[in-house]
């Protein structure tokens, strides 16, 4: 009886062990059934090997979710052959206690506006254990570009950076090609060259008359010490005080003039340029019209009349000759007939003269003109 009742001691306590196990992984677990998530997705051109399903994503130091599952864009958007990309698709899921109490095309609506501002998810390494967590901070958007996508992400969408661990393996890859092309470079010919130069400097300076260099770089800097000492006199001269204040007046003066004249100015500029057209079209028919049969033509005939004006030239300029010297002789003719043509003249204002009275008379006596004398005066009787 004893063994039977210690049986069944042992049985009811492994038997409650197990209950109470499976309900502390319920209570534990069952939490997750009524926490509310947002799905993040994002895609990273790099080695992930120490992320897990289940590790945790942070927002600067904050733990604000999970990832939920990793696998390949060729999986989720792509084809295998018809696609050059080969991203790791990442989807997270965040916890809506962090977001706020936003819709979802409100969070996709905010994000992209963060993404723009710089907001990127990146790798991280945690410690010292090689385990990576997705990191969500601000980084510089310009060094730090979205990776070129062609198809619409189905979730909530934050690019990614390189991580850290991939920066500095790209660093090492740097520094070993540098080293490798500075190791196949000629350094051995370099250090000569140095050296050579190095010896060119030396036996000049032992060469070369120190005294005399010295008090040449002297005598140089002597003058320059009075050449800055003069312009330091100029500077503080009062009319330097003036001169300045002066030509910006005289700046702002032209400028005024420039702003105020800038339509006539414009309007000038555009008429010479219809007259510049204009001449430019007017020459162009003048050379087609001398390309011209015509205008060939015309060209023949230029010289027999340049030649014809050459020789009127010179018959007027013999006329004018003698035009010159028939008023000569004309001078000559008035200059010895000047006592004659006076007394013609006084001869002619006596004539003028009688006409005058004999008009005068006609006048007032018309008949006695015509007919006979005038009547006598009467005399009047003297009392």
């Amino acid at each position: 009886m004893a063994s039977k009742s210690a049986y069944f001691k042992t049985g009811l306590f492994v038997l409650g062990g197990t209950v109470l196990c499976i309900a502390g992984i319920i209570v534990l677990g069952a939490s997750k059934f009524f926490e509310r998530s947002v799905k993040m997705e994002t895609y990273v051109n790099e080695s992930v090997n120490g992320l897990e399903v289940g590790s945790p994503v942070k927002f600067r130091g904050v733990r604000i979710g999970r990832v939920d599952w990793i696998g390949f864009v060729t999986t989720s958007y792509t084809e295998f052959d018809d696609s050059d990309y080969r991203y790791i698709h990442i989807v997270c899921d965040l916890d809506e206690r962090y977001l706020g109490k936003y819709s979802e095309p409100d969070l996709k609506r905010i994000t992209q506006q963060e993404v723009k501002d710089g907001m990127r998810v990146r790798p991280t390494t945690q410690g010292l254990t090689g385990q990576l967590f997705l990191e969500i901070d601000y980084l510089n958007p310009v060094s730090n570009p979205a990776l070129p996508i062609a198809w619409e992400p189905r979730y909530m969408y934050i690019p990614s950076a390189p991580s850290t661990l991939s920066m500095v393996e790209s660093a090492i890859t740097s520094i070993s090609k540098t080293l490798k092309d500075i190791k196949g470079s000629d350094i051995a010919d370099t250090v000569k060259e140095l050296r050579l130069a190095a010896e060119t400097v030396t036996n000049f300076l032992e060469n070369a008359k120190v005294d005399k260099l010295s008090r040449q770089v002297g005598a140089n800097l002597e003058e320059s010490r009075k050449f800055i000492h003069r312009i330091n006199q100029l500077i503080a001269a009062p009319e330097a005080e003036t001169l300045i204040p002066d030509a910006s007046k005289t700046m702002a003066e032209v400028r005024g003039i420039l702003e105020q004249s800038r339509p006539d100015i414009l309007a000038g500029i555009r008429d010479i340029r219809r007259t510049a057209s204009d001449f430019s079209k007017v020459a162009a028919q003048f050379e087609a019209y001398f390309n011209s049969p015509e205008g060939r033509e015309a060209l023949g005939k230029i010289g027999p009349i340049l030649e014809n004006a050459n020789m009127a030239s010179g018959d007027f300029r013999q006329g004018a000759v003698k035009f010159n010297m028939l008023t000569t002789r004309m001078n000559d003719l008035v200059a010895g007939q000047q006592v004659n043509i006076q007394a013609v003249m006084e001869n002619l204002r006596l004539l003028l003269e009688n006409l005058k009275e004999l008009s005068d008379e006609a006048r007032r006596y018309p008949s006695g003109v015509l007919f006979g004398n005038p009547p006598e005066k009467v005399q009047s009787e003297e009392k």
